[in-house]
């Protein structure tokens, strides 16, 4: 990978192939846009650079074979040298380090995900930060996805530094260490269950008190990263592996429990399967189940945003 000084901005290089416009958008209905921003062309996410909050703005340069994006900090064109700093935190953000090519060939035989490759080729969903994942799925656990971003919404509001970009206000989610200080009585009026709110603030704690360590998932291989998480109270298997799949772009982590994940089989292969099912249904895309969620996902958002047929 190489940083390219092309016409007005150094480049970033990426892994080909990628659909910079379709990968970006893949999280468009599933958040409100608070801690990142998908408009005009532009992905926007607050970042810490150099010790203090900025604004990443990422816009596509290349093309689905020859991807490339350039960078701008608080809405400038980052320099050669800035550019330099942050290719490695760009490509992480963008999963750039899937591999897609090996995917598409490990599910060639399965005509119905060999279908999706096609359909979605060049798909590599963004990935958050760690802390802001496992807070976003345990706050989605076991209640409606509307009322989840409700509460997201409403944390995010409450104790999240805001930046005005655009036109837009974006958030720069709030660290363990803010999150840590707070009562979780405090978080019962904006509509948390005591249960929710002490699993937000217990998680923060325990990262602030080095017992939960969020970067050593990384050296981790996902049978052992799943059972470290679920020592954590508020953390099931669902949470961490969907944590593991959506942060770290885990290709062996599938949240089999996930109802997004058994609705899209349900209508691609025709069956209604429970989790222990899915589980054994799944070994057929081998290593590579949590990339197969992803395209699962994705093929649901695109049925989401297709025009519905009149009645």
């Amino acid at each position: 990978m190489t940083i390219e000084q092309l016409s007005r901005h150094p480049l970033i290089a990426l892994a080909a192939p990628y659909d910079f416009a379709l990968s970006i958008s893949f999280w468009q209905l599933s958040t409100l846009e608070l801690c990142e921003q998908w408009a005009d062309g532009v992905y926007r996410r607050v970042i810490v650079h150099n010790g203090r909050p900025v604004v990443l703005s990422l816009h596509q340069a290349g093309t689905v074979d020859a991807p490339a994006v350039w960078a701008a900090l608080d809405q400038q064109p980052a320099t050669l040298e800035e550019t330099q700093q942050l290719a490695p935190l760009v490509r992480q953000l963008l999963g750039d380090d899937a591999d897609l090519a090996g995917f598409y060939e490990a599910v060639a035989h399965d005509p119905v995900m060999a279908s999706l490759t096609q359909l979605l080729r060049g798909t590599r969903p963004p990935r958050s930060p760690a802390w802001e994942t496992l807070c976003w799925v345990v706050i989605g656990q076991q209640i409606s996805l509307p009322f989840a971003r409700t509460l997201k919404t409403r944390l995010v509001q409450g104790y999240a530094d805001s930046f005005d970009v655009a036109g837009r206000t974006l958030f720069h989610f709030p660290s363990p260490e803010r999150l840590a200080s707070v009562a979780v009585e405090a978080l019962l009026p904006l509509q948390f269950s005591r249960n929710k709110a002490s699993f937000i603030v217990g998680l923060a704690q325990a990262i602030v008190e080095e017992r939960l360590d969020l970067l050593a998932l990384t050296d981790m291989p996902t049978a052992q990263a799943v059972p470290y998480l679920m020592q954590f109270r508020g953390i099931g298997r669902w949470t961490a592996e969907f944590t593991l799949m959506r942060a770290l772009g885990r290709r062996d982590a599938l949240p089999a429990n996930d109802a997004g994940v058994r609705q899209a089989i349900a209508a691609l292969y025709g069956q209604r399967l429970a989790e222990p099912e899915l589980r054994v249904f799944a070994q057929r895309w081998g290593d590579w189940q949590g990339t197969a969620a992803l395209y699962l996902f994705s093929w649901l958002k695109t049925q989401r945003l297709a025009p519905q047929a009149a009645a």
